[in-house]
């Protein structure tokens, strides 16, 4: 049992049922899954609950939870308790807006009555905030309908509605991102492609770590070797047309996005020009299924330089989608590492359903929170990663 706001609880199920109905338990409502089919085994299954702001002031008792009984009257549960004070459980009492973490496994021992095998009990404070303004929103949402229009920009003249600057490609690597500039909103915007070839997936597989030699002042950098091979074959290209857009439109804040594979390389773009004059003012960066890009080093400069440290002070913004798989790689045992913030889109899609995960710090998803809590590591490019926000890779574009 992992001792966090959202809770992940591996408590031995082969598969987990959909919700089937709603019962009441003696201190409110629960979902049940129902019972499981005659000679069917129950072996592993992960639960997430999410829970909102803990109360505080703590008044009364109140508890979350997430468990698994026997047909024998056994239990294994996860609960969350926000309560006053109690002698007997001065651990997690007088909480505030911390919620206390506790795992039991409980034994049958009568009609009505149990035993506790295992008890882990531990205080925890909250790394999620739920919900974003409608501003940030839409402005994930613009975000979206440019990276999912990359997959058709040479039949798109205008994502989003906006003027195309530069096509930027380089074929032998099969590198693509195109540059748009707002001016409702003073912005240059970087725009680039996900996979969507075969060599692009081979460079998706190349996990092997290079250094990050194009921007040695990030001291101890490793990144994704195949990513970073895309980067440098494009990297003359991207700097010198935001270099010419720079100088021409000197107020303007630069942006960088991209999906998928262009998320990643969005990310090393980031980084390469954090550190730019001309260009790192107002340099904001949003993501949209990104994989693990670089390594620790790689993750704490980029949640430093882009201060992921809360929502107000981040120019970076890792978007996920509920269990899209392809965030959950490279694995994290080759030495890699997510940065921050993640912001958590829900279906449907929605301010009030999009998740803030973290602090930051490099830290950030990591955890078995939000979208790492919600897969196996293995499964890579599903169906919740081919749509963002609404927008699906190609079919989302708008080329007005």
């Amino acid at each position: 049992m992992k001792n966090m706001a959202s809770l992940s609880s591996t408590l031995g199920l082969l598969l987990l049922l959909p919700f089937i109905h709603l019962s009441a338990a003696s201190n409110g409502p629960a979902f049940s899954t129902g019972p499981v089919g005659n000679n069917s085994w129950i072996r592993e299954a992960t639960a997430t609950l999410i829970v909102p702001p803990a109360p505080n002031p703590v008044v009364g008792n109140t508890v979350l939870w997430v468990g698994m009984g026997t047909d024998l009257g056994d239990l294994i549960q996860g609960i969350n308790n926000n309560y006053p004070a109690d002698t007997l459980r001065d651990a997690c009492s007088n909480l505030g807006g911390n919620w206390c973490v506790a795992a039991y496994a409980l034994e049958k021992t009568g009609a009505n009555s149990q035993r506790t095998l295992t008890t882990t009990l531990a205080q925890s404070s909250s790394n999620l905030t739920y919900g974003i303004s409608q501003s940030l929103y839409d402005r994930l949402d613009a975000m979206a309908i440019l990276v999912m229009s990359a997959y058709v920009s040479d039949t798109c003249p205008s994502p989003g509605g906006l003027p195309k600057v530069a096509e930027l490609t380089n074929v032998t690597t099969d590198t693509h991102a195109y540059v748009v500039r707002n001016d409702s909103s003073q912005s240059i915007i970087t725009v680039f492609r996900g996979t969507d070839s075969l060599q692009n997936y081979a460079s998706d597989m190349n996990y092997t770590l290079a250094n990050f030699d194009t921007f040695p002042e990030c001291q101890g950098c490793q990144v994704h070797g195949g990513y970073y091979l895309l980067w440098e074959s494009i990297l003359e290209q991207v700097n010198s047309t935001l270099q010419a857009q720079a100088a021409e439109y000197p107020d303007y804040e630069m942006v960088i996005t991209g999906h998928s594979l262009g998320g990643s390389l969005a990310s090393l773009a980031a980084a390469q020009f954090s550190l730019t004059p001309t260009l790192n003012t107002s340099l904001t960066l949003y993501t949209f299924g990104q994989p693990r890009t670089g390594n620790p080093a790689y993750a704490s400069y980029m949640s430093s330089h882009f201060t992921t440290t809360s929502n107000s002070t981040t120019k970076s913004y890792r978007v996920t989608h509920t269990d899209d798989g392809v965030p959950q790689l490279p694995p994290l045992d080759l030495g890699y590492l997510h940065h921050g913030l993640e912001y958590w889109t829900l279906d449907p899609p929605a301010a009030n359903d999009t998740v803030i995960c973290g602090s930051g710090g490099g830290l950030v998803g990591e955890m078995g929170e939000c979208n790492e809590g919600t897969g196996t590591g293995e499964e890579g490019i599903n169906a919740a990663h081919l749509t963002y926000l609404g927008h699906t890779v190609g079919v989302g574009a708008v080329c007005a």
